[in-house]
């Protein structure tokens, strides 16, 4: 019955008026049992930019921030360019960010990237690369300008530092994480479909 009903729910048009009727959802459940801040449940919702305060689910941000379409999207995107192995450790990411398992989350992600660049740089350059900064090089050639392929480096270098050592990371760096591998990812995207387009 509540597998129905939040299908149907999510049928509900517009979309806006769906994720007021999620929320509501969410907001009961909370109010009438007992659920654990660090819960699989509380992790999800952060990632879609809401948190619980005890009384009522408030934005993490003064706008709330929500990843939970740009991860369905990139995802979507992974899939019809054929981009497996990028994508099982973007799912593996996520999975384990709303699990908890933080240091998980991060080493998946570092993969994730790895094999995201270095598909979309030999795709798009007709080069064969194995390194990530290489890839990086060759989309600064043809589609990225500086500043644009700074930030990758800049992103690439945050996802490679610290790694997956137990400890060392938390819930803020891999919530963090999750979203600049997020974006950045569907930025260069964007870029390609402009210029093929």
């Amino acid at each position: 019955l509540a597998g129905s009903l939040v299908r149907l729910v999510e049928r509900l048009s517009p979309v806006e008026q769906a994720e007021k009727a999620i929320l509501r959802l969410i907001q009961y459940a909370f109010e009438h049992m007992f659920i654990a801040s660090d819960s699989p449940l509380a992790h999800s919702l952060k990632v879609d930019g809401f948190e619980w305060n005890g009384s009522t689910l408030v934005p993490t941000t003064p706008l709330a921030a929500s990843l939970g379409r740009e991860i369905t999207a990139l995802e979507v995107r992974l899939d019809e360019l054929g981009f497996d192995v990028a994508k099982r450790h973007y799912n593996q990411s996520y999975a384990s960010f709303v699990d908890g398992r933080w240091e998980a989350c991060n080493g998946q992600l570092r993969s994730f990237m790895e094999d995201f660049l270095i598909k979309v740089g030999n795709h798009h350059s007709g080069q064969l690369r194995t390194d990530p900064n290489a890839a990086l090089g060759d989309l600064r050639r043809f589609l990225l300008n500086d500043s644009e392929w700074n930030l990758g480096r800049s992103i690439w270098a945050i996802l490679h530092t610290s790694g997956a050592h137990a400890g060392i990371s938390g819930h803020d760096e891999a919530l963090f994480r999750l979203h600049i591998a997020t974006s950045y990812a569907q930025y260069l995207l964007n870029r390609l479909n402009q210029k093929t387009s």
